[in-house]
């Protein structure tokens, strides 16, 4: 039942009967203001309309009794007419003027004049033009004629100020007494109406007020039979029945309560056995039933808010793909019951590698991710370092004793990805690209990933570079050790991506070749090194120019009459140039590769075997094939001061080659020691930083200069030294 309220006596802000006597007053002031205006202005008008009849009146009669003395030249008359008028009432000043302009009298009532003007000089008076100036002063004239000529003007000044302010006095008596008037009158419609409306409506407010607060006794005293009368009658009858109804309702909400006080015992013992039941549901849809950790679903939703928290921090999230190598070998010879016993000690194992706020699920049969928020490659690495140190620890169940190996793969938030099924994926490729390596570890690289947004962007990229010839050829100086001079430069494919940066050839170059556009990236090579080679021979510049062959170049066959057509096109002979085929390139189809070094186009090209000693290259093809050069890989003469082996297999393989006829050229030659070294053991050539890095055309010739200026020929005691050892 609904308790009741105390009734609160309804006092409205602004009475009606004060409102409606306001707006009454006002409305009758604004009458009275607007009549009383109209009849001040009119009084006004009337008054001064007499005025001017008076003084026009005067004016005449002036002008027709001077017509004498104006003629007999007797202004003794003149003044004393003059004066006569200005004493009538309200004339400021009377003049007469001749018809030949001149003042003949003037007379003026100074003293009015003065309290009208108590500013001005009294001087000023006397003249007739600043008087007419005055639009307080009503003027006017009449004129004297005589046989139709003009005697004189008669000029006459009236007062007008004291019409005006008779007129506003009379106006004000007028307003005093209709404001009174006015006053009595809303204050009689005030009383009328506080008795007849405004009591009977603060009754029936006062009672809906009582209704408001649940009080259903009170009762309007109903008198007449008008229409608040009968508003009043319908506010009596509501609240009896209202009175009526809010009963049967609190009996009928008496009885619910009983009723549904059983009701939500029953509902509150069901919802929590259904939450209970919900709890395992949830818990069984997001975990893995064996290892109790966290499934695909589960890991997926904190993958996205790790995602969502690392883009509002500027962070970076780690996913680890794990797989076990060789896991189904475990169940197939020792069962599944064992296999299962090993993921429960890998899931535990995992466990202890992460922290508290990183999360490891088992999405496969022996598949697991690891997310790691806020942890960049570094800390990745690290955490790989200790998964991989839990992993090697033997794993012992019952009578087997067995080693478990992983492979891991990585994938970082936002450099590799910025959705989940994204950065799940490339993990996934990571993984199998450790796998395939037999390394433990990968970070995943778009450039392994064939079928990557990335690699498909730089596949594109690649074909309009070479297209628009925005790729650029750079140039790595040869010297002759001997000399010491730059006898030929090496011709380097260089490619600055718009997005991704400088990108090294031994990444751009297997694109080229898996994408088919090997073919068009050698014609780029060898169109821009004849251009280069041309402008070198116009400037006297006589170098030989070394270009680069991939195992594709080989087996073009167009690649003898491409570059025939290039030599005729620059008038270039084919001496200047050198063909560098790798070791490895050289041996996956020696006869390919013979056929093509003897054909009759590439007559007068010199050949060189580059990366020397890093593939299994057969001596006999060697001694067959037309080679002029073999380049020792700079893997073994970076460190040969400091490596005996690395000395020894430079050493011999200069022996050899020298034996076979063949001059042999050192890559990677970065300091004075090496070069001394090289020089003791009869190296032709050398090629490295400690001369110059490639650089592009327009340096090579400063680049020269530099370098033959004999600043990098060997000590005499080094030689001694080295030859000695």
């Amino acid at each position: 039942m609904i308790p009741k309220q105390s009734t609160q006596k309804f006092s409205p802000r602004y009475s009606l009967g004060v409102l409606f006597s306001f707006l009454v007053i006002i409305l009758l002031l604004i009458s009275l203001g607007v009549n009383s205006y109209f009849q001040y202005q009119k009084t006004l008008d009337n008054s001064l309309d007499k005025l001017r009849n008076s003084g026009q009146t005067m004016a005449n009669l002036l002008s027709e009794i001077n017509v004498e003395p104006l003629l007999s030249y007797d202004y003794i008359l003149l003044e004393s007419n003059v004066k006569d008028a200005l004493a009538q009432a309200h004339i400021l000043y009377v003049a007469i003027e001749s018809g030949d302009g001149h003042i003949a009298a003037l007379e003026i009532n100074t003293s009015k004049l003065n309290a009208k003007f108590p500013e001005v000089n009294e001087k000023v008076f006397t003249s007739l033009g600043f008087l007419q100036s005055k639009t307080d002063i009503a003027h006017l004239s009449a004129v004297a004629m005589h046989e139709n000529r003009l005697l004189a003007t008669v000029f006459i000044g009236m007062d007008k100020r004291h019409i005006e302010n008779e007129a506003m006095d009379t106006f004000l008596v007028q307003f005093s007494i209709s404001l009174v008037v006015v006053s009595l009158v809303g204050l009689f419609i005030f009383i009328l109406f506080r008795s007849l409306v405004t009591s009977r409506i603060n009754a029936l407010a006062e009672v809906a007020s009582a209704i408001t607060s649940s009080d259903f006794t009170q009762h309007i005293e109903i008198r007449g039979s008008d229409e608040l009368s009968f508003v009043g009658h319908l506010f009596n009858s509501m609240t009896d029945k209202l009175k009526i109804s809010l009963d049967e309702r609190d009996k009928a909400l008496e009885e619910t309560m009983r009723l549904n006080y059983t009701l939500e015992e029953r509902v509150e013992h069901r919802s929590q056995e259904l939450k209970i039941l919900n709890t395992e549901l949830a818990h069984q849809a997001m975990h893995d039933p064996l290892t109790n950790l966290p499934n695909r679903l589960l890991v997926s939703e904190r993958l996205h808010a790790a995602i969502l928290q690392a883009r509002r921090n500027n962070e970076r999230v780690s996913v680890f793909m794990i797989d076990l190598n060789k896991f189904k070998e475990i169940n197939d010879t020792l069962g599944h019951q064992i296999g299962d016993m090993v993921l429960k000690s890998v899931a535990s194992r995992l466990l202890r590698t992460l922290r508290e706020g990183d999360t490891i699920a088992r999405v496969g049969g022996d598949e697991f991710i690891i997310i790691l928020p806020d942890t960049d490659i570094d800390g990745a690495t690290s955490v790989s370092q200790k998964v991989e140190e839990q992993m090697s620890k033997p794993i012992t169940i019952g009578d087997s004793r067995m080693v478990i190996s992983a492979s891991i793969g990585v994938s970082i938030f936002p450099d590799h990805g910025e959705d989940v099924d994204t950065l799940i994926r490339l993990a996934d490729i990571a993984m199998y690209d450790s796998k395939s390596n037999e390394r433990m570890f990968a970070v995943y690289d778009p450039l392994k990933d064939t079928h990557s947004r990335d690699r498909l962007t730089l596949m594109a990229d690649l074909r309009d570079a070479i297209t628009d010839s925005t790729l650029n050829l750079y140039y790595q100086p040869l010297v002759s050790l001997s000399t010491f001079k730059v006898i030929g430069v090496e011709s380097l494919s260089r490619w600055t991506h718009k997005r991704f940066g400088a990108i090294p050839p031994d990444e751009f170059i297997p694109i080229a070749e898996n994408s088919g556009l090997i073919k068009p990236l050698s014609k780029w090579v060898l169109r821009s090194a004849c251009i280069q080679a041309k402008i070198w021979q116009e400037k006297g510049l006589n170098l030989s120019l070394a270009i680069n062959l991939s195992a594709r170049d080989l087996l073009d066959p167009d690649l003898p009459s491409l570059f025939t057509s290039l030599l005729k096109e620059y008038k270039l002979p084919s001496s200047y140039f050198k063909f560098e085929i790798t070791e490895g390139t050289l041996m996956s189809n020696p006869d390919r590769a013979m056929e093509i070094m003897l054909s009759p186009e590439f007559s007068g090209v010199e050949y060189s075997i580059d990366d020397f000693g890093t593939g299994y290259s057969s001596l006999a093809y060697i001694k067959k094939l037309p080679v002029h050069y073999l380049k020792i890989d700079k893997s073994f003469v970076m460190d040969m001061t400091n490596d005996p082996d690395d000395r020894a297999i430079v050493e011999s393989t200069i022996k050899l080659a020298h034996s076979l006829g063949i001059k042999v050229i050192a890559e990677g030659v970065e300091s004075q020691d090496i070069v001394d070294l090289l020089v003791s053991m009869g190296c032709d050539y050398a090629q490295g930083y400690f001369y110059s890095k490639a650089v592009p055309a327009d340096e090579l010739s400063n680049t020269k200069s530099r370098i033959d200026d004999g600043q990098h020929a060997p000590k005499t005691g080094n030689v001694i030294n080295f030859l000695d050892h």
